[in-house]
C-alpha cells in the first residue's frame, strides 16, 4: 500500500459518516438550531448590520468564529435560514476534515497507514464529532481543525503558515492556543530559531490583523475583558471525580483506548522524545483542559481526542512494526552465521 493508502481506507468511512450525521440532521432536526450556533450565526449577521462583537454582544469566546459566520451571512444574502444551512454544512466539512488531518499528521508521524487510520477511526468515538456539525458554527469544531492543520504544517517544514493557522486555532477557541505553542517548539526543534520566529512572525501577523480591527472598531478592550479576564474568573464549580466521570460519559466505549494512548504518550516521551515530544505535551496540557478549566460539553474534549488518537497512532506504529524489526535481526543473524 502507497504511503497515502491511509487515506483511501479512512476517507470513503470518515465520508459515510459525516454524510449519515449530516442527512440525519436534515430529515429529522432541521431547522431546528441549538444555542451556540444561534448564537454565532446571529452575531455573524448582526456584524454585517453594523453591529460590533464584545460592544454590542456579550461573549467569552474568541472573534474567528464571529467572522467566519459574517462571512457565510455574507454568502446568504442575509437570508437566516440559508445562513443556518450554509454553516451546517461548511461545519460539518471542517469536522469531517480535521478527522482526515488527524490521519495525516498520524502519518507523517510514523509513516505507517495503519497508525494513520487507526488516528483517524479514534476521532469517531466520540459521535458528537459528526452529530453535532451539522447543527452549525462552533468554536471548538475551528479551533481542532485550525489547530491540526498547524501541527500538519509544521511537521512538512511551513513555519509561517504554521503560526498563522495556530493563531486562528487560538483565535476560534482559547484552548486552541495549546497548538500556537507547541508548533513555535516543533519548529525549533526541526530547523531551529530561525524556523522558530518565523512561527512567531506568522501567529504574529493574525494577531495583529485581529487587534487592529477590533481597536479601529473600539473593540479591544471590551474584547480583553470578555476573552481572557471573564474566561479566567468565570467558571461552575466541580469536583475532581465529576470531571473524571464527565469524561468517561463523553468516550463511552471509546474510554478503553484511554490507556492506550497514555502509554503511546509514554513512549514518545521517553522513546522518541527529540521528535514526538509535542504528543504528550499536548495531550498533558489538553487534558489539564478537560479536568480543571473548561468540560461543560463534549465538544470541548475535541482537541484533547486530536491527542489521545496520536497517542493511539504511536501504539499501532510500534505493534505494526515489530514483524519488521524481528525480519532484520533475523537477516543479520543469518548474515553471520
Amino acid at each position: 500500500m502507497s504511503r497515502s493508502g491511509w487515506l483511501v481506507v479512512l476517507g470513503p468511512f470518515v465520508a459515510a459518516l459525516f454524510v449519515a450525521g449530516f442527512a440525519r440532521y436534515m430529515l429529522v432536526d432541521w431547522p431546528t438550531i441549538a444555542t451556540d450556533p444561534a448564537f454565532f450565526q446571529h452575531t455573524g449577521w448582526y456584524v454585517l448590520n453594523g453591529g460590533v462583537p464584545y460592544t454590542d454582544v456579550w461573549d467569552v469566546n474568541p472573534p474567528v468564529p464571529f467572522g467566519i459566520a459574517a462571512v457565510l451571512s455574507l454568502l446568504s444574502g442575509g437570508d437566516m435560514l440559508v445562513l443556518h444551512g450554509l454553516s451546517s454544512a461548511f461545519t460539518t466539512l471542517v469536522a469531517a476534515a480535521s478527522v482526515l488531518l488527524v490521519g495525516w499528521v498520524a502519518s507523517l508521524v510514523t509513516e505507517e497507514n495503519a497508525a494513520a487510520v487507526a488516528a483517524g477511526l479514534t476521532m469517531l468515538v466520540v459521535p458528537e464529532l459528526f452529530l453535532l456539525s451539522p447543527e452549525g458554527v462552533r468554536a471548538q469544531f475551528y479551533a481542532l481543525f485550525f489547530g491540526v492543520l498547524a501541527l500538519a504544517l509544521a511537521l512538512r517544514d511551513r513555519p509561517f503558515l504554521a503560526g498563522a493557522i495556530a493563531a486562528l486555532s487560538a483565535g476560534s477557541w482559547q484552548s486552541g492556543g495549546v497548538f500556537a505553542l507547541l508548533v513555535v517548539g516543533m519548529a525549533y526543534q526541526r530547523s531551529g530559531r530561525r524556523d522558530a520566529l518565523w512561527t512567531i512572525a506568522g501567529g504574529g501577523v493574525v494577531t495583529a490583523v485581529v487587534v487592529l480591527v477590533f481597536a479601529a472598531a473600539g473593540a479591544l478592550v471590551p474584547m480583553f475583558v470578555e476573552t481572557v479576564v471573564a474566561t479566567l474568573s468565570a467558571g461552575s464549580s466541580y469536583t475532581l471525580s465529576e470531571r473524571v466521570y464527565s469524561l468517561l460519559l463523553v468516550f463511552g466505549y471509546g474510554s478503553l483506548l484511554l490507556p492506550v494512548a497514555l502509554y503511546g504518550w509514554a513512549h514518545a516521551a521517553i522513546r522518541d522524545r527529540w521528535e514526538r515530544w509535542w504528543i504528550p505535551v499536548g495531550g498533558v496540557l489538553l487534558a489539564l483542559q478537560v479536568l480543571f478549566v473548561d468540560l461543560d460539553g463534549s465538544t470541548d474534549a475535541l482537541l484533547w481526542l486530536a491527542f489521545v488518537a496520536l497517542g493511539v497512532a504511536v501504539d499501532v506504529e510500534r505493534v505494526t512494526t515489530v514483524p519488521d524489526r524481528v525480519g532484520d535481526i533475523a537477516r543479520v543473524v543469518n548474515e553471520y552465521r
